[in-house]
């Protein structure tokens, strides 16, 4: 009997995987990342942290850099537009950028 791990609604048998790696086995099921972005340059990275709370979801998105970061990012949310919530000034504002157009996905 292999190990397995629980996610929401699915279970996972690590067992009837063909997968090596974890990011594999998350493509050969098709599950969708929590988050993605798309850069503009090469050497720009983000990070995140993912949160849950009863009446939405949390992101906390970092940049390594002290510039700035161009990139379009991808939350797997439904059915939600984003807010950012600006660290450096405590400022609230809804994304100008949102669009919702991936089912399942939003994008800022």
């Amino acid at each position: 009997m292999g190990a397995q791990a629980a996610f929401q609604k699915i279970t996972i048998n690590w067992a009837q995987l063909s997968a090596a790696t974890l990011p594999e086995a998350i493509h050969d099921l098709k599950l969708e990342p929590d988050f993605s972005f798309s850069k503009s340059k090469s050497d720009e990275n983000l990070s995140f942290a993912h949160g849950r709370l009863p009446d939405g979801d949390i992101y906390f998105v970092c940049k390594s850099k002290s510039q700035g970061v161009r990139a379009e990012a991808h939350f797997r949310v439904t059915g939600r537009a984003p807010v950012l919530w600006h660290a450096d000034s405590g400022k609230v504002e809804l994304s100008l950028f949102w669009d919702g157009r991936q089912s399942g996905r939003s994008a800022s």
